[in-house]
């Protein structure tokens, strides 16, 4: 198998040692890959108009849901990108089927999938952080 962590040609997406040690651990292929959580969902501010219900999260990256209040990593998936379909914050996924139990809710989805509805992030030139 291959796979490689840092696919992406992001700001600081040099490897580190511990990309390193992910990719040659590498034996399978990667849906989402090191570079994607660590650096894009663990290091984005999660989305604070998002529904969480009566949940308290324990921080505010986009690791942090109403079905994840701690932050929990499962493989390298981005909770948030998970929890709230469609997405809005630009995603690797392209979509391939949309389950529903609702016929009426198909073209919203079809609408505001990445497929058709493009979405795109903003890097200050001064600092780290970026807009969506």
């Amino acid at each position: 198998g291959w796979c490689h962590p840092c696919p992406y040609n992001y700001p600081g997406a040099e490897n580190t040692d511990e990309e390193d040690a992910v990719k040659s651990g590498c034996e399978y292929g990667m849906n989402e890959d090191y570079f994607w959580y660590n650096v894009d969902c663990k290091g984005r501010q999660r989305n604070k108009g998002l529904y969480i219900a009566d949940r308290d999260l324990n921080g505010n990256s986009a690791r942090h849901t109403r079905q994840n209040p701690n932050g929990n990593r499962r493989g390298f998936e981005c909770p948030e990108e998970r929890d709230y379909y469609p997405y809005w914050h630009p995603t690797p996924w392209k979509d391939i089927a949309v389950l529903v139990s609702n016929k009426d809710r198909c073209p919203f989805f079809q609408s505001n999938s990445f497929n058709v509805m493009g979405k795109g992030i903003c890097y200050s030139s001064d600092s780290d952080e970026q807009t969506s």
